[in-house]
Parts: structure tokens; sequence; C-alpha cells
């Protein structure tokens, strides 16, 4: 019977006990868990918004700093506009301007140099002169600019005397008042329509023209002949006359000398008003083909 009381104690409270430790052990982690999951999902959420309001800096170029560090304060390269020389003293090239059509603007327009030793040619803003020498820079109505080596010269338009001086331009039609009488009344003045409009090189070698400003503004223009002398009759014009009007508009009110000479083109005559020893006098100028 002893033997019977001294049998070792059952294994099922060994085995309720450890179970007891592992659901403890469950529990303590769930709960730690539980503790733990709260600071961790905010942080996420946080996250998550933050990568949400990143794209937000794209209002950064409406900063002031911003804005100013991408104005052209020293200007734009390419869009300066060329100024005007001021020191342009008289060119020593071997050139003679005979003629010149001024644009809207210096850089446009034509003219007629002579080179030494050469025939008269129609150049462009540029285009080389001087046998590569020089360029051409501006065209004016009564001068060149020309640039050389860097700096800039003045190619100027011979007077009706030959001089390039400025000399009054009353001076020029005192000397022509003489042979006044040139064209006869019955002779209706004629051109050439294709001559005198759609050549501008056989006009400048035709026509001389000079702006005459009176008050600021241009009165018109002074016309003289240059080589072709005969067809500057045929036209019923004669040296020193000033052109003040073309077809009833003043040429103070003229913008486009395309657009005009585009017009005239189509019309069998063209009206002009003349100033002629000191009288405006009207005359009408036929157009042939």
């Amino acid at each position: 019977m002893l033997a019977i009381a001294t049998t070792p104690p059952p294994v099922l409270p060994r085995a309720v006990s450890v179970l007891l430790l592992l659901g403890l052990g469950v529990l303590a982690a769930q709960m730690t868990w539980q503790v733990l999951e709260p600071d961790v999902r905010p942080a996420a959420t946080v996250d998550v918004t933050n990568e949400s309001v990143a794209p937000t800096p794209e209002a950064a170029p409406e900063s002031p700093f911003a804005t100013v560090a991408r104005l052209p304060l020293f200007g734009v390269l390419g869009e300066r506009a060329t100024p005007e020389p001021v020191v342009a003293p008289e060119t020593r090239l071997r050139l003679r301007l005979v003629g010149l059509m001024a644009g809207d603007a210096p850089e446009q327009g034509h003219a007629i140099i002579v080179e030494s030793g050469s025939p008269e040619r129609l150049y462009r803003a540029g285009d080389a002169v001087g046998g590569g020498q020089a360029r051409l820079h501006q065209i004016h109505t009564d001068r060149v600019i020309l640039e050389r080596d860097g700096g800039y010269e003045t190619l100027r338009l011979p007077r009706p005397d030959g001089s390039t001086a400025g000399a009054p331009a009353s001076a020029a039609p005192a000397r022509a008042a003489a042979p006044a009488p040139a064209p006869a009344a019955t002779d209706e003045p004629r051109i050439q329509r294709s001559e005198w409009l759609g050549d501008p090189e056989r006009l400048l070698q035709t026509v001389r023209a000079r702006p005459v400003i009176q008050g600021g503004v241009l009165h018109g223009l002074e016309v003289s002949p240059t080589r072709n002398a005969r067809q500057f009759q045929q036209a019923g014009l004669r040296p020193g006359d000033v052109i003040t009007s073309v077809n009833g508009m003043p040429l103070s009110a003229i913008d486009d000398t395309d657009s005009l000479f585009q017009d005239l083109a189509g019309q069998q005559r063209v009206d002009l008003v003349v100033e002629r020893d000191g009288q405006a006098l009207p005359l009408s100028i036929e157009l042939i083909d």
C-alpha cells in the first residue's frame, strides 16, 4: 500500500501551467501590439499626407524672388536694338552715292553706290561695299552709314553742285531757275510705268530726292536729275522742284511707300503738287506702258 502512496504526482498540473504561461505570453503580445499599433499607423498616415501635399511647391514661381530671378535685368541677347552711330565721320573710301530710296527703318531701303572703276550697283543694308572693305549698315534719306573695322563712316549724297556739304537746299534751285521754260506747255508729261514704278534701281538712276523739313516735319521731296536727265524732263519736272503731294495725299501723311508704288502701278496717271519758285503748281504725269 505504501508503494501506491509514493507514486509520482500526475502530469496534468504541469501541462496546465505551461498552457497558462503560453496564453499569458500570447495575451501580452496582443496587448503590446494594440498599444504600439496606434503609434505606428498615424505615422504612416502622416507620411501619406505629406506625400500628397508634396507637389504644392509648384506654386513657387509666384515667389517674388523667383519672378525677379527670371526677369532679363540685363536685357535679352539678340533683342538689343543697334543704336544709330553717333560718331560717323566722312568715309575715305573711293565710293560715290548717286541715289537712294530710304525705307521705314534705316535697315530698309536701297542705295546706288559707284565704286572706283566699277559701274553703278544697287545695294541693301548688310551688303559688302568697297571691295569688301566695308558693309552697308544703314540707309537714311540723304546719306548711308558704312560699318568698317568696327567703326562707322558716312557716305552722303552729292548736292546738285557736286558738293556733299550741308549747303542750303535753296541754293540748287536758284541756279536752275534760268532754264525754267524747259518743257513746252502743249507736251503732256509722261513716264514709262515699268521704268519708274517697276524698277527701283532705274528710278534712282533718274531721280534724286532729298527731304525738305519744315517745322520738324516732312514738307516734301526736292527732286533733281541724276544720270538720265532726259526722262526727268519728260516727266515735266525741273531741278529743284519740291513734290508736296501725290494723288491728293500730302507726303507727310504717306507711311508705306511700297503700297504707294503698288497703287500707282495700276493707274493711268499720277497727279502731283510741286513747289516751283515759291509757288504750288499741279503736275499731271501720264503713265505709259
